[in-house]
């Protein structure tokens, strides 16, 4: 295979990976536009733009929250929690972040549970069952791709935390906002991408 044939091969991939991640619900917008709609209603009642971002941050983590909880109870914190307290700990969550009153506090949510799923990851790697891998994947397609995906998200998760310290650091609240609004589409969206990826590359690099 030359290098245009794989150049070909990867554009092929992208495209089709991108055309399944697309959010193609617009229940899937809905968290991002109650976070700003949240944020404009408390500002004028708040005494500073950081205190109606931390509404507008507890608010929209509340509705993306009750999008997810069938899936919440059915998935990935069932793993990590069991079911009763995959319930319980979204609204642990979101009471530090009524306690903390920070946004910083609330944008290190996410990176809490990229640093989570980093560890499951590793673990993963580390004792070569992929147990998490296939809990999230639970499909026989991505069983050739369980050591693959588990190095391509441990990585991922890794990234993640690097952008969020990247966008505190940054300290423009119109970013955090906008950050806080978007960021479960955006990571939701990069995680179809690089899962249909590898398995895409897996099953073309299998076949005979």
């Amino acid at each position: 295979m030359t290098r245009l044939d794989r150049f070909r091969l990867l554009l092929s991939h992208f495209n089709r990976a991108l055309h399944a991640a697309m959010p193609h619900r617009a229940m899937a917008f809905v968290p991002a536009l109650v976070t700003l709609v949240a944020y404009a209603l408390a500002l004028p009642f708040m005494r500073d733009a950081e205190g109606a971002f931390v509404v507008a941050f507890i608010t929209g983590y509340g509705a993306h929250s009750w999008l997810r909880l069938p899936g919440l109870i059915k998935g990935e914190a069932v793993a990590l929690f069991g079911a009763e307290s995959a319930v319980i700990v979204p609204l642990v969550l979101v009471s530090v972040m009524v306690a903390i009153g920070d946004p910083i506090g609330c944008l290190r949510v996410f990176s809490v549970f990229a640093g989570v799923r980093a560890l499951l990851f590793a673990d993963d790697l580390w004792n070569q069952r992929f147990d998490y891998a296939q809990h999230l994947w639970p499909n026989a397609l991505y069983r050739p791709s369980d050591a693959l995906i588990s190095q391509v998200f441990l990585c991922w998760s890794l990234v993640q935390i690097v952008l969020i310290e990247v966008i505190i650091a940054a300290g423009n609240l119109a970013l955090w906002l906008a950050f806080a609004a978007l960021a479960n589409i955006l990571i939701g969206t990069v995680n179809r991408i690089l899962e249909t990826m590898v398995v895409l590359q897996t099953t073309d690099v299998r076949a005979p």
